[in-house]
């Protein structure tokens, strides 16, 4: 979750989280038009006239029910037409239709989606919007971190012989649809296993001290990071003295500390699973939020258990990420 627009979208979260029913699977594998910019994707479609769009490619973000979110100002330069949708339990902008150049386009919802729309249009939002949990869920994402390149996969993708496969958590209703489009996956840490958001929209905003210490690529300023709440801080800052610190390494907020942690193991078992040997990002750092923006009454509320953090691009950005939403299961290669 992009922390500069994080409060924003938090508030859009409980009237959002309709998942079943909105969009098609794709037929065939479609590259998506991105930008690449210091470990964020950023998807760029472009309308008829040429007129394009900025749209931040968040597996944490704000939207539902297949939904991508514009802001208000992103929607009138695109020339998108707004109409009020009274099926969130509160009255919401939408877009019935957006208008894209074939070439430079992005898949949208279905003719099932709430008031058939494609786009929540939140006045409140800042930048251009977001493909977030509300739309990503509808399809299968390869995030290949080492080539820049986003691609929706086909119904029919089949993942690598040497990928290694984490399993996503997502709350489920009563039917069996997802309630919300927020995955929780469990990594090891320090030997424990730990739960996090997988959070491609974790943003660093590092002070001249933050990036002197984790060398934090950045462009205007923003970078990629992973989130770790308060008080799992202070417990690894306890037994590991030596971990390094970085106070007010952050300039989000009220200047946060940064905590390098040597290795993060991706997957819920530290030696891996039998026979894989589990892929390992060395020298993780992470940045302080407290307690309440996770807890049972935070972000975790929208989640199938509680999270510590999220996982941001500083953790899977050297691997080719498959987001297999149907099969709930994240995968891991090197191709």
């Amino acid at each position: 979750m992009a922390t500069a627009v994080g409060h924003q979208a938090r508030r859009m979260l409980p009237a959002l989280t309709l998942i079943a029913g909105s969009v098609a699977p794709a037929s065939a594998r479609v590259l998506v038009p991105t930008v690449f910019e210091a470990g964020h994707f950023y998807a760029v479609p472009e309308s008829p006239n040429g007129t394009t769009l900025r749209l931040m490619v968040d597996t944490g973000g704000a939207g539902g029910s297949g939904l991508l979110v514009l802001s208000a100002e992103a929607a009138r330069r695109f020339g998108v037409r707004s109409e009020t949708c009274h099926a969130f339990g509160e009255p919401m902008d939408v877009a019935r239709s957006i208008a894209f150049r074939p070439t430079r386009a992005l898949p949208l919802a279905g003719p099932f989606a709430p008031c058939h729309a494609v786009a929540i249009i939140n006045p409140r939002f800042s930048g251009d919007g977001t493909l977030g949990a509300g739309y990503l869920p509808g399809f299968i994402w390869t995030f290949d971190y080492p080539r820049h390149a986003l691609w929706v996969e086909d119904a029919g993708w089949v993942h690598p012989a040497d990928a290694m496969a984490i399993p996503l958590h997502f709350p489920h209703r009563a039917d069996g649809e997802k309630g919300s489009g927020l995955p929780r996956m469990t990594v090891s840490v320090d030997g424990q296993p730990l739960d996090f958001l997988f959070d491609t929209g974790a943003s660093a905003f590092p002070t001249e001290a933050g990036e002197a210490a984790s060398r934090t690529p950045t462009v205007r300023g923003l970078g990629v990071t992973s989130y770790i709440v308060t008080s799992v801080f202070e417990t690894w800052h306890r037994r590991h003295p030596d971990w390094r610190v970085v106070r007010n390494g952050d300039s989000f907020g009220k200047g946060e500390r940064l905590i390098e942690v040597p290795r993060v193991v991706l997957s819920p078992v530290p030696g891996g699973h039998v026979g894989q040997e589990a892929p390992v990002a060395d020298h993780v750092w992470f940045t302080e939020r407290p307690d309440a923006n996770f807890d049972a009454s935070g972000l975790s509320q929208y989640m199938d258990g509680l999270v510590s953090g999220s996982l941001g691009a500083n953790v899977y950005g050297t691997f080719v990420v498959t987001v297999d939403y149907p099969k709930e299961t994240l995968w891991l290669s090197r191709r």
